[in-house]
């Protein structure tokens, strides 16, 4: 929250992407809603999928995430810093 309200809610939804040899629960896409996020600090919004791999190897995920004020009356002056994406190699053991 870097706007002038003293604290927001968010909508943030997350886009999980896994190779296909790979199943998580519960489904993507994913959305937390109405997250407090307080004016000028770094908040935390944290889902949880549990993934199971029918092989084993490198696996790459996939995350793009994007994030949507809920609070009622108040209106985001700056749409451009909404988004974000990253992956994660993990080691699949046999």
């Amino acid at each position: 929250n870097e706007g002038g309200a003293p604290d927001v809610l968010a909508d943030t939804t997350f886009v999980l992407n896994a190779p296909n040899d790979c199943v998580f629960t519960p489904v993507s896409p994913r959305t937390v809603p109405n997250k407090k996020l307080l004016l000028g600090l770094n908040g935390d919004v944290t889902p949880f999928w549990s993934v199971t791999c029918s092989a084993a190897g490198a696996h790459t995920f996939d995350v793009d995430v994007s994030a949507a004020i809920a609070s009622p009356g108040l209106i985001d002056p700056d749409l451009t810093n909404n988004a974000g994406s990253g992956s994660v190699v993990v080691a699949i053991a046999p």
